[in-house]
């Protein structure tokens, strides 16, 4: 017998020998494999809130010729969760890094708007002032200070706001 449990709470036995991969999918997150991922239509979605427009990043130097690629192009609705798949230096990391203004340095063409309204993503900080933040791929390499504390590594997303004249204020801190 297999026994599974969703949330806390027996879903369900079987036995493994005469359960479809169907029958364990559905105990396991309470509704049918192809019911997992409900389709929205795009005219139901919520307002645009990121839109990409022919977006490249041209190294520095860089002079525009015939072989550039187009750009890219992405629309993410409000309530939309969008993924971005791809072989590795296929520039999935490279674009969120842009979008974020942590990309490498060059020159961008094409548009992004923001909320409606146009954003050049130039600086990390700049970013999270619109609302956009990051959390990269390798998170435990480039996203925590490892030798410090949780404490710590929350308040550098405010460290701004913590200091005063380049000295962190420990009961701001806390």
């Amino acid at each position: 017998r297999a026994t599974v449990m969703r949330n806390g709470r027996v879903a369900g036995t079987v036995d493994p020998r005469g359960a479809s991969r169907q029958d364990v999918i559905e105990l396991m997150v309470g509704r049918a494999e192809d019911e997992q991922f409900g389709h929205v239509p795009a005219s139901d979605h919520g307002r645009v809130l990121l839109e990409v427009r022919g977006l490249a990043l041209h190294a520095r130097g860089h002079r525009p010729g015939r072989t550039d690629p187009a750009g890219i192009d992405i629309t993410v609705a409000e309530g939309e969760v969008v993924g971005l798949a791809g072989l590795m230096g296929a520039g999935r990391t490279e674009l969120l890094e842009t979008l974020y203004g942590a990309g490498p340095p060059g020159r961008l063409t094409g548009s992004v708007r923001l909320a409606g309204r146009p954003y050049r993503p130039s600086a990390p900080r700049a970013a999270l002032a619109r609302g956009v933040g990051f959390v990269p791929e390798d998170r435990r390499g480039a996203g925590l200070q490892l030798e410090h504390s949780v404490g710590n590594n929350i308040a550098l997303t405010a460290l701004r706001s913590l200091c005063t004249a380049g000295v962190v204020r420990a009961r701001r801190e806390r």
